[in-house]
């Protein structure tokens, strides 16, 4: 886990563990991170489209670990996002719209639990999620 200093407005900064980064394979300055929202003022998944220089919440006010991202290589629109919820398990959330919108999914993790990362198909826009 990383720390950065972000801004999500031009006045407010604070500190955040970053648990995930995926950049964007068709512009190099559209940048999303996954954090531990318990130590993140509760902005769990973020946007940058300026290569990080200002950040937009996608997926905030969440009490989730996002611990993998994945961006579609063939569709910038189209992301998944897997996290941890302390209570309820492992969740993967997933938008075809650049974030407007968020679909999650439980995954029955009894058999391999603590998945860490999401992967991306690059030929027909699925996800499958690895420890």
């Amino acid at each position: 886990m990383s720390q950065l200093l972000l801004r999500a407005n031009p006045g407010d900064w604070y500190d955040c563990a970053i648990t995930s980064l995926a950049i964007d394979p068709r512009n190099p300055n559209v940048l999303w991170i996954g954090q531990d929202a318990w130590n993140s003022v509760g902005q769990a998944v973020m946007r940058s489209t300026d290569g990080g220089q200002t950040w937009q919440s996608m997926l905030g006010d969440m009490i989730d670990t996002f611990t993998g991202i994945s961006l579609s290589p063939v569709n910038s629109n189209v992301l998944w996002a897997i996290a941890q919820q302390q209570l309820s398990g492992q969740y993967v959330y997933h938008t075809a719209d650049g974030g407007a919108t968020w679909n999650a999914a439980k995954i029955d993790n009894t058999l391999n639990p603590g998945n860490r990362f999401v992967l991306a198909d690059p030929v027909n826009a699925q996800a499958t999620a690895k420890d």
